[in-house]
């Protein structure tokens, strides 16, 4: 049980990337229960019921970890902290008697939430990153994705692991033998379908095997990085070279012989 305590702080901590918004929260609650006993079952009751839940140890071993798997931080954000803070910080201003007490106390609550907080896109671990275009995906997937559905209206695709989860967002057209299945997320992933994906982050992938697989599937396009890319060897198993861009390169199977 302390071990998934600890990993349950741990989670907490991430997801609040170490900013002070969750202690403040937790005084917030603190205060309104001491100040507002009349509307704090509205505010402090369901917001201490909802932690017994989400931080409960015995329900994260043997529901939230087999139900949300990868996915338990998300269940934070029903964690109701801005609201609640706010609600505190209305109800202190309503005790100052002064107006200056009102100004100086915003002030000092204005600087205590910016210097405590956290810019996203900077410090270790961060994994927010400044939009490149409209679509707010990285740049490569999305002229990877222009140039798939320039080859094709509807291209069905083997995709490199840094792309499959962006171009999925950039348009439903590019169909994909795998995304985040592959990783066992969300959905399970079929055998045929995995033993691609596994073959291809090996150091020396079996094109003959990917080429083979992909026929079976009905899959046309393969698409990969540069990075380490053995162009004979996908050659050799059947595959043309149609497009390099942004460090990928896109290869079409052709045909087999008659």
């Amino acid at each position: 049980m302390k071990e998934t305590m600890t990993l349950i702080w741990t989670t907490v901590r991430e997801s609040y990337a170490g900013n002070l918004i969750f202690p403040l929260y937790l005084a917030s609650l603190v205060y309104l229960a001491v100040t507002d006993r009349k509307n704090s079952k509205k505010i402090v009751g369901p917001s201490v019921i909802l932690m017994l839940i989400l931080f409960n140890p015995v329900l994260y071993d043997r529901v939230f970890i087999k139900t949300l798997s990868y996915a338990y931080w998300r269940s934070l954000w029903l964690i109701p902290a801005v609201p609640v803070v706010a609600c505190a910080v209305i109800r202190l201003f309503g005790h100052l008697p002064a107006r200056w007490m009102k100004a100086v106390a915003a002030a000092d609550l204005a600087v205590l939430i910016v210097f405590g907080g956290t810019f996203v896109y900077t410090g270790s671990g961060r994994e927010v990153t400044k939009a490149e275009n409209l679509y707010k995906l990285p740049q490569d997937a999305v002229d990877v994705s222009r140039e798939l559905l320039r080859l094709s209206d509807e291209p069905h695709v083997v995709m490199d692991r840094e792309l499959f989860c962006y171009t999925r967002q950039y348009s439903s057209r590019i169909i994909q033998m795998y995304g985040r299945d592959a990783w066992g997320y969300m959905d399970d992933i079929r055998d045929d379908c995995k033993a691609v994906y596994d073959e291809l982050q090996k150091q020396a992938p079996d094109y003959g095997f990917v080429a083979g697989s992909m026929r079976d599937q009905g899959f046309t396009y393969l698409v990969q990085s540069k990075e380490g890319e053995d162009q004979a060897a996908v050659e050799q198993a059947g595959f043309r070279l149609v497009s390099e861009i942004d460090g990928f390169s896109i290869w079409e199977l052709t045909p087999l012989a008659e």
